[in-house]
């Protein structure tokens, strides 16, 4: 069995979710994070991150925006 190949590097990795506590682990892996409180919101700050920018509080932690 051939060992996995990684498709990302953590810094390229966004994950987006509703609930803090399951941003936690992501966060913790290096991944950026995004609270999706509201669909444009969260729209709205993955295209900042696709075009490169950085959110207000760096990687987002969970209990960021």
């Amino acid at each position: 069995v051939a060992p996995l190949t990684p498709i990302a590097a953590p810094p390229d990795i966004v994950y987006l979710d509703d609930f803090d506590q399951d941003r936690a682990p992501a966060a913790a892996l290096g991944w950026t994070t995004i609270h999706v409180a509201d669909a444009t919101s969260a729209l709205a700050q993955l295209d900042d991150v696709l075009r490169g920018g950085a959110l207000d509080d760096g990687p987002n932690q969970p209990g960021g925006q």
